[in-house]
């Protein structure tokens, strides 16, 4: 099984990460997820709403800090889901060598697309975020926001990504 850890996301800075460090519970086993928020928007090099969450892409690997006690992820959230493969090749340039992993904040990514990833990346860590628009089927004319998945069918999907995940 993975370690478990104590993650916060939206860290903009080196400086952040040093603040921060010194918060988490370590004697209980925890590793301190350092999470840099990038989407397929400033991965390009633009500017999103959250400018002041979201650091510049030639800044991001700067953020994360070689230390046994942290677990370096980017989240990364795309509405492009067919090049996925692709934008997470150039997360791994930006994100620089202590990059440990990805989230990947979008509903239900492909898994084809996720297993040609693990294999051009075995040792990244995958995690999945199941947030509340992977709770709902596929919108219907009668039910837009789709219908809420039962949690046996929620967790049926998730089953689906079993060897694609850590997280």
């Amino acid at each position: 099984m993975s370690a478990p850890y104590i993650g916060i996301t939206g860290i903009m800075s080196r400086s952040e990460v040093d603040a921060l460090l010194p918060q988490v519970p370590f004697s209980a086993g925890h590793k301190f997820m350092v999470g840099v928020l990038v989407s397929s928007k400033t991965l390009k090099g633009l500017q999103n709403r959250w400018f002041n969450r979201y650091p510049k892409i030639e800044n991001v690997d700067s953020i994360f800090k070689r230390d046994s006690r942290c677990l370096n992820f980017i989240h990364y959230n795309t509405d492009h889901r067919d090049t996925i493969v692709e934008q997470l090749e150039s997360l791994k340039y930006y994100s620089g060598e202590n990059c440990q992993g990805i989230q990947l904040n979008m509903r239900w990514p492909d898994p084809a697309h996720l297993t040609r990833y693990r294999r051009r990346n075995p040792s990244m860590l995958v995690v999945l975020q199941v947030g509340s628009s992977a709770m709902r089927g596929e919108p219907t004319e009668t039910e837009p926001l789709g219908r809420a998945l039962s949690p046996e069918e929620v967790a049926d999907k998730v089953y689906g990504y079993e060897d694609l995940i850590d997280y």
